[in-house]
């Protein structure tokens, strides 16, 4: 792009019925407006959000995958860049211009998604929930964004949190004090094999879910028990560092359909619970105070959602084991 990235595009029109599909599954009461926060910066890898992944910028896989569903009544780029939003504009997106308060690094994304929901109201765009898709997960599928609106919409929940397996188990977490270093959770459950470990789980960084008067009336993105919708670690690749962006593109070498939007994405089985694991290790059942997802790391920096790091590698004894991976559900 040769346009002056100081230099403001022309808005395009509102389209409000844009996403009126008649081939689409009705989706009851819902209506959920999908939002891709995408701003020109990054603290992790320089202009990011146009960074290419088998030929397409990073912004555009999360568009496509968008353009793909089904469950959605809109979708939105938020952005203050304007190359960004004129490829997103090619794309056949309408843009939210987001002000530049809102995208410094050390802006918060719920003043970001406060401000989306403010302008859709304001441009006539009804909506219930704000779904939040970060460019930075570019293997998302429009399948994805089906299921976890289907398996939103049987919960009583306000809120949804998309969540994979976890790389490193926190109980073989430590922290270093002087010369030596000690355990992070001493009271957390240990075993010397990973199959023993109690099951827990980490964003993926790949969709959330957020009730409009959750956003606007009480300011929180997640509310304290959100409804959980698991990805199987592939499919959770999130791209914030070089190291991701060349693990990613090692993946394409033997998976080229993950950049498909339209695949096929098999329904996920429920991830296994804590107290499952309680049942399995013959433990006597406790009372669990479950705790919210850390709320400052979502209402922190703005790259709090698009550059946390979460080591989202599948386990995998050598590199031949790839060519057998096939993008499994839960274990």
């Amino acid at each position: 792009m040769d346009k002056d990235r100081n230099t403001m595009w022309e808005p395009t029109e509102i389209d409000a019925t844009a996403y009126d599909d008649t081939s689409c599954t009705e989706t009851g009461p819902l209506k959920v407006v999908a939002i891709i926060p995408a701003r020109g910066g990054s603290m992790g890898l320089k202009r990011k959000n146009l960074r290419e992944i088998n030929g397409t910028p990073l912004v555009c896989h999360s568009i496509q995958a968008a353009q793909a569903s089904c469950s959605l009544a809109g979708l939105f780029v938020s952005t203050e860049d304007p190359e960004i939003a004129e490829v997103a504009q090619q794309q056949g997106v309408q843009v939210i211009e987001r002000p530049a308060a809102f995208a410094t690094s050390e802006s918060s994304m719920l003043p970001v998604l406060q401000h989306a929901s403010q302008w859709l109201r304001d441009h006539g765009v009804d909506h219930t929930h704000i779904m939040t898709l970060q460019p930075t997960s570019p293997f998302r599928a429009g399948q994805h964004i089906d299921q976890a609106v289907e398996q939103f919409q049987t919960s009583q929940a306000r809120s949804l949190i998309s969540i994979t397996d976890i790389g490193t188990h926190p109980s073989w977490t430590y922290r270093v004090e002087g010369s030596r270093v000690e355990k992070l959770l001493p009271d957390f459950p240990t075993a010397f094999r990973r199959q023993d470990l109690p099951p827990v789980y980490a964003p993926n960084g790949a969709i959330y879910i957020s009730e409009v008067n959750l956003l606007l009336q009480e300011g929180k993105i997640l509310e304290q028990h959100p409804q959980h919708y698991w990805m199987d670690p592939i499919c959770s690749v999130d791209i914030n560092i070089p190291m991701e962006m060349m693990w990613a593109e090692f993946l394409l070498q033997h998976h080229s359909e993950l950049v498909d939007p339209k695949r096929t994405v098999e329904p996920p089985t429920p991830p296994r619970s804590w107290s499952d694991w309680e049942a399995s290790q013959h433990l006597a059942p406790v009372e669990h105070s479950l705790q919210a997802p850390d709320q400052q790391n979502l209402d922190g920096p703005s790259d709090a959602l698009e550059d946390t790091h979460i080591d989202n590698a599948p386990y995998l004894e050598s590199v031949d084991d790839l060519d057998d991976i096939t993008l499994p559900q839960h274990p």
